[in-house]
């Protein structure tokens, strides 16, 4: 034989061990991968490096399994004649040879009709049903089994989906929907609960199929399983085999796997490589017992190695409508109430706030909140000296905590009746409890008070206009009288906090009263006579 060899492609002597061409394929696949080139700006390194990648897959796919190379090899030594040929005439000629049928049994033996078919388990007479059974459960030995597809992919679509229901619920929480948002998040919404409607129901046929989906070889048989359909072929009825093992960057994709047969092609795709390698070395070893007890005329062989010997495709429907079984009309339909629940939770989360009309809200970009060092005390020291002269100790007892919300409320908020607007007041735990007064900036009317909680973020709806915000912090909690008594600190925001509409859309605010680099929002102190 002239001419590069495999070994020639992957650049290693005839002699190498396994790990020797593994690892040069690897070394290869990396310097010559297509991604190290830009298609468009290099067309030609592109498509060189495709077609020497190429080369090397099948290189690799030919001597990385030792019965395909020491095929390879005997033809490069001349040394067999039955070697892989590239005319199709001689391998059928070859097939006819060693791969025919068995003759007209004896007549003590009575064979099924030793053909192919294709049927529903449920139709299949016991005997064939307990058969494949006992090769699904792996009891029978004589076989090579290879699971075409399982269910761990389903069960990571499925995390997938609970993940979009947990960022729905979050994003109603954080801030009000827009119109086109609302119908967005809708959309998806159906949209993954007609998915996780498809992926749970192949979750349980994989689990209530006396089947599953796989490819067995038996003695006589290359059998198909799929959920409750059954194909099966005799092996003398193959007519050719081939693999492709993928590689990305060295790592294993899967094997796609083409059987022809004297009517039809199966496309399958099946892992790990070691599967195919298997499957061949079984297929070989079956061929050669069939072609011995053909010789031999042991139909016995033939007679309790048939799995479908009872099988008559005269008497046995192969085909049947196909309708929708109510387990997936349950599944689809819990899917979709499962979904529709969670999104009315979230929009219900989404428009909770009483006495807005407005029903979609985006904030605007309003300035974070960096104040100032905490004022150890809001009185100045003369006030403080004439009170410790003048006025007995502080003495009132301390009172529980009240419930974070709405203390107060003026008449201009109690009357309002027009548009409101969002705000939402962040606290650090570590500054203590927040009384946050809000009045009127152009008059000074007061408008409502509210209790924060430390660490907590408070969210309310304020009527439209412009506001001034006050705020007394402390610890020890001794009424709405005294606050949180002589240790009460007190600031303000200089600047007016406008809530208007705008378009559809109520504009409003968020603060976060948490001390930060760059934060742009000033606060001052002040006494405890202004407050």
């Amino acid at each position: 034989m002239s001419g590069k060899t495999l070994y020639d492609v992957l650049g290693v002597e005839r002699n190498a061990t396994a790990e020797q061409i593994r690892a040069a394929y690897l070394l290869r696949s990396k310097v010559l991968h297509p991604d190290r080139f830009d298609q468009n700006k290099q067309p030609t390194e592109w498509k060189l490096a495709n077609e020497l990648v190429k080369e090397l897959n099948n290189a690799y796919s030919v001597l990385r399994n030792s019965l395909d190379r020491a095929d390879y090899d005997r033809t490069l030594s001349g040394q067999s004649q039955s070697a892989r040929t590239t005319s199709s005439q001689q391998q059928n000629t070859q097939r006819s040879q060693t791969s025919s049928p068995p003759p007209r049994p004896a007549p003590n033996v009575k064979l099924g009709k030793l053909q192919s078919g294709k049927t529903y388990f449920d139709l299949l007479p016991r005997s064939i049903q307990e058969q494949l059974k006992k090769r699904v459960a792996g009891t029978n030995k004589h076989q090579v089994s290879v699971k075409i597809s399982g269910v761990g992919g389903n069960y990571f679509l499925g995390a997938l989906f609970v993940g979009w229901y947990w960022f729905l619920l979050a994003s109603a929480s954080d801030s009000r929907w827009s119109s086109d948002g609302f119908w967005w998040l809708l959309a998806f919404t159906g949209l993954v609960a007609v998915l996780q409607g498809f992926n749970t129901d192949w979750i349980l046929n994989w689990y209530r199929s006396p089947l599953r989906y796989r490819l067995f070889i038996t003695p006589i048989y290359i059998i198909k399983t799929h959920w409750d359909e059954v194909s099966f072929w005799p092996l003398w009825e193959v007519t050719g085999m081939n693999a492709t093992h993928k590689y990305t960057n060295g790592i294993y994709q899967g094997t796609d796997l083409t059987m022809s047969f004297k009517d039809q092609t199966e496309n399958l795709k099946i892992s790990p490589p070691e599967a195919y390698d298997r499957m061949r070395e079984a297929m070989r070893a079956f061929t050669q017992k069939i072609q011995t007890a053909r010789e031999q005329q042991d139909w016995q062989y033939f007679f309790d190695q048939d799995d479908f010997r009872e099988f008559d495709s005269d008497k046995i429907s192969t085909t049947r409508t196909r309708h929708v079984s109510q387990r997936t009309i349950v599944t689809f339909a819990a899917s979709f109430l499962l979904s529709a629940i969670l999104f009315g939770v979230a929009y219900g989360m989404n428009t909770r706030s009483p006495g807005s009309p407005v029903s979609t809200y985006t904030p605007p970009p309003t300035p974070t909140y960096s104040p100032p060092a905490r004022q150890p005390n809001p009185f100045d020291v003369a006030e403080a000296q004439l009170k410790k002269k003048s006025q007995p100790a502080f003495s009132e007892p301390e009172q529980p905590t009240p419930e974070q919300g709405g203390m107060e409320y003026g008449d201009s908020y109690v009357n309002s009746t027009g548009t409101t607007a969002p705000l939402k007041i962040t606290t650090r735990a570590s500054d203590g409890n927040y009384v946050m007064k809000v009045v009127n900036w152009d008059t000074g009317e007061f408008v409502a008070s509210y209790f924060i909680n430390r660490g907590s973020t408070l969210s309310i709806e304020l009527p439209l206009g412009s506001y001034k915000l006050k705020f007394a912090s402390g610890d020890k909690w001794y009424g709405t009288k005294f606050l949180f008594g002589p240790r009460t600190s007190y600031s303000y925001i200089p600047d007016k906090m406008t809530f208007y509409l705008s378009g559809d859309y109520a504009r409003g605010h968020r603060i976060e009263l948490i001390p930060q680099v760059g934060g742009n929002l000033d606060t001052r102190p002040m006494s405890s006579v202004d407050w």
